[in-house]
């Protein structure tokens, strides 16, 4: 008989304890249904998770349902999901009021990726191992750790956060209250969890489950994000899932996933040791130890690194990973050969039960040999028939099959294509950096010659050359390069690309924060930072190019007396450089300015432009056209009810001009919610100052535009600071760029001579652009031009034509816009994950464009280059 179709459970509109009202039903399980809500006295978002009908009459059922309560009251982390209040409805229903969270759970992130890199999952998993430090502290264990566990989400920075959810099977293992309930809950012989995510002492049921349960759970699921699938095969049923927790082969990762280093084996092997006493002893230690095996640096370093807007380190997933295996790795076992472009493309899945879902399997991963099962099964007696009858199944299954025949390895040896002259046509010479030139291997010699070919216009031989670099080399950096150009090649755009670089030394694996790029009289210039000298300490660097992306000598270190530089940025000019970055850490922090040469070497000492701390996110900077530089930063201090918008004036010799100036200030809405300013982005009109920011004032998100005319090439008297401010206060007019109630990435503006844009993403909505009068500063037209585009750049040429960089779909696209529109898109590059917003400049010649951006290089973030000619 079909079911009867599904209604919601508690109707919208129902006020729940005269104080939660329901808005909508976001989603129903077998246990709850959950819906937004809003705390009707503050106007706070809720959520509520309300206990399905028919299961109140279990006691036992209720007892766990409002154990999560407790067991999450019990314990104050920012990677646990708050519940602030539990009721019950007229019917005698419970609910709980939660956390209301945006994003998405770690399972169905999976479900979009396949294999997650190890810079995501360090930061992940650090951020559940401090969650679970404090729930551990507290006395309580999980028990029921898994993917649909872990809630991925942003905080107000913008910053990734995961945080655990759902304590519904928690133990209080040194019990609070000593009640009936408690030992019902967790009497000997009971089994609860996830069977793909438990441990052995869980399958076993005998009460002795502790906190290094959870800790193997942690285990199993950072090898699912690794690795692409569970540990064990779930495709059998829970009875057989059960049978390998006891007795099968632990896997080992790097013979399946071929960058990943042995150390992490190492790491996996211990999480998984089936004698408690043998795993880690604290969920730290394993956090500790995770890191450092995937060479991610201190944990410390990793959760400091605040991605304000996923700016900095962007641990975001990324949609495929290289195959590229680093010097320490093991060789793929025989037989793994593939296509130097399989990228490990993501497989997508229908959303099934957990107890039986089961990631994707590779034939490949198959084992030469059959596991051997232990001889003992003494101690899974008090496991289900069922179980018993899958275990010896299980031994049959590995012991009398036969082993699988070894692959097949042709004695052939594999070739490349190589790239020859012909008679016409002389080869190339291969300009090698100065950093490189002793001992130089071939594969960085067909780098730079297949550089050397894409700069002349010969992409096919350029993509040939890249591939013929592939051999002999155990990084990942000609892999990119080829996938690069062989995008491009493939790309029916107005933009053609004309040059491939990766400035860094090759030698570099260590992750970098967003590079920038312009064009100098030198040729371009390009900088980023890094910590690849002293661990944890972030420099800003610069380096040299020639006309093919190559670098030019060594780079150079432009902020040795900083200890966490972020975002460094450039602007070029006749006869030096300006460099701008903020130190978020030391004992000096804030946002600096140093003038540079030509070619990034530092030509003066540092200038500090601001010195609170909340100042060093964001802060723009451009040319006056009167001489100097206009430089707006935001100060955002918790203890202040608002943000504050400043406006610096600087000297055409970087000194500061007047004091700074107070462009805006926003008050307070809806009573508790701080009004906040951020991301300002600074350009100079026609007799005017323009600014574009984000504006959050409680629920409201926008997207403004603040033209302020300038009196006598000056800019006029600032706001007194009042606080708190009463009304919003703003020096000129400000008008809204974007439309509604939404969320909002923040904007980017550039104008030159007679044109200004102005681009930000609306989520879901799409990447936008809008054409500003530099004189009124009135909109002319907007446009939204890339649904699913996301961190859209723009730049500006002294004629006024610009070029848009996005990405979508996991590549990096370009289009010209100017006054009469926006062109038609092209593909230049790839990207993995979600990362910072690129960086785009006026290149060499007419509508030649210089980009740089951040990719996923065999596990590790880099700093990649393209030119572009776009007619």
């Amino acid at each position: 008989m079909p079911s009867a179709k599904k209604t919601s459970n508690v109707p919208i509109g129902t006020t729940l304890d005269g104080k939660y009202r329901i808005t909508r039903e976001i989603g129903r399980g077998g246990m709850a249904s959950i819906y937004e809500a809003v705390n009707v006295d503050i106007g706070k978002k809720v959520a509520v998770k309300v206990l399905n009908p028919e299961l109140t009459n279990s006691a036992v059922v209720v007892e766990r349902f409002l154990r999560e309560a407790r067991a999450a009251a019990a314990v104050k982390s920012p990677y646990i999901c708050d519940v602030y209040d539990a009721g019950r409805l007229e019917d005698g229903r419970p609910f709980l009021v939660l956390e209301l969270l945006e994003g998405e759970s770690l399972y169905e992130r999976m479900v979009k990726v396949r294999r997650f890199e190890p810079d995501f999952v360090a930061r992940v998993f650090s951020q559940v191992a401090r969650g679970l430090t404090k729930a551990h502290e507290g006395n309580i264990i999980h028990r029921d750790l898994k993917p649909e566990n872990i809630f991925i989400t942003h905080n107000d920075d913008g910053e990734v956060l995961a945080k655990i959810v759902d304590f519904g099977l928690a133990k209080f293992y040194a019990p609070i209250d000593g009640d009936a309930a408690q030992q019902r809950l967790t009497r000997e012989g009971a089994v609860f969890g996830t069977p793909a995510y438990m441990s052995p002492e869980q399958v076993k049921g005998q009460g002795q489950v502790d906190l290094r349960a959870d800790l193997w759970a942690v285990g199993c699921m950072v090898y699912e994000c690794l690795i692409g699938r569970t540990v064990w095969a779930t495709e059998q049923g829970v009875a057989m899932i059960f049978a390998q927790i006891a007795t099968a082969e632990i896997p080992v990762p790097s013979l399946i996933r071929r960058d990943l280093p042995i150390t992490f084996d190492k790491w996996f092997a211990k999480a998984l040791a089936r004698d408690p006493d043998q795993r880690f002893q604290s969920a730290k230690e394993l956090a500790d130890e995770l890191v450092a095996s995937l060479g991610q640096g201190p944990p410390s370093i990793i959760l400091s690194q605040g991605i304000q807007d996923i700016e900095q380190a962007a641990l975001q997933p990324p949609i495929s990973s290289d195959h590229a295996f680093a010097p320490t790795e093991r060789p793929p076992p025989p037989g793994l050969e593939a296509d130097p472009l399989d990228d490990n493309a993501p497989t997508r899945q229908m959303a099934v039960p957990d107890e039986y879902r089961a990631m994707p399997t590779d034939a490949a991963v198959n084992r030469s040999e059959s596991a051997k099962p232990r001889t003992s099964y003494r101690t899974w007696i008090a496991i289900a028939g069922a179980l018993l009858v899958a275990a010896i199944g299980y031994v049959a299954w590995t012991q009398l099959l036969p082993a699988p025949a070894p692959a097949v390895v042709s004695s052939q040896p594999v070739t490349h294509p190589v790239v020859t002259a012909s008679a016409s046509q002389k080869t190339p010479e291969v300009l090698v950096p100065t950093r490189i030139t002793k001992d130089l291997p071939d594969w960085a010699k067909n780098i730079a010659s297949a550089q050397e070919l894409l700069s002349k216009g010969d992409i096919e031989g350029a993509s040939e050359t890249f591939r013929s670099a592939i051999d002999g080399n155990t990084s990942g950096i000609p892999r990119v390069m080829l996938e690069n150009s062989r995008l491009a090649a493939n790309s029916k755009g107005t933009c053609e690309l004309g040059g491939l670089g990766r400035p860094r030394p090759f030698e570099l694996t260590n992750s970098i924060r967003r590079p920038a790029i312009v064009f100098t009289s030198h040729g371009p210039l390009v900088t980023w930072a890094d910590d690849h000298e002293v661990p944890g300490q972030w420099h800003a660097y610069t380096q040299l190019l020639d006309d093919a992306l190559r670098a030019l000598g060594n780079p150079v270190d432009v902020t040795p007396e900083a200890i966490s530089v972020q975002t460094p940025r450039l602007i070029a000019m006749d006869n030096q450089v300006l460099l701008l970055y903020s130190d978020q850490h030391g004992k000096n922090p804030g946002v600096f300015v140093r003038r540079l040469t030509t070619t990034g070497r530092i030509l003066g000492a540092p200038l500090q432009v601001a010195s609170e701390r909340t100042s060093v996110v964001f802060p723009s900077i451009t040319k006056n056209p009167w001489g100097g530089f206009w430089l707006a930063y935001v100060e955002d201090s918790d203890k202040s009810p608002s943000s504050k918008l400043f406006v610096q004036s600087l000297t055409h010799d970087v000194k500061l001009d007047g004091e700074r100036k107070l462009m805006a200030e926003y008050a307070l809405r809806y009573g508790l919610h701080r009004s906040r300013t951020n991301a300002p982005s600074v350009a100079a009109g026609t007799n005017a100052l323009l600014l574009s920011y984000r504006v959050e004032q409680g629920r409201d998100h926008r997207t403004v535009l603040q033209h302020i005319a300038l009196e006598e090439s000056k800019i006029p008297p600032g706001l007194s600071e009042v606080n708190p401010p009463t009304l919003d206060r703003v020096v000129g007019d400000v008008r809204d760029l974007s439309e509604g109630k939404i969320r909002l990435y923040p904007p980017m503006m550039h104008c030159e001579n007679s044109a200004c844009f102005v681009v930000w993403r609306e989520e879901p909505r799409g990447s936008n652009a809008a054409y500003i009068d530099p004189t009124t500063g009135t909109t002319i037209w907007r446009k939204r031009f890339a649904h699913r585009g996301m961190q859209v750049s723009v730049g500006l040429d002294a004629a006024g034509n610009g070029l848009l960089v996005w990405y979508q779909d996991g590549r990096v696209h370009v289009s010209p816009i100017s006054r009469d529109g926006i062109g038609v898109p092209s593909v230049v590059g790839r990207v993995t994950g979600e990362q910072p917003v690129p960086s785009v400049s006026r290149g060499k010649g007419h509508g030649e464009w210089l980009i740089a951006w951040i990719d996923y290089e065999a596990g590790h973030l880099e700093a990649y280059l393209a030119s572009v000619t776009c007619k």
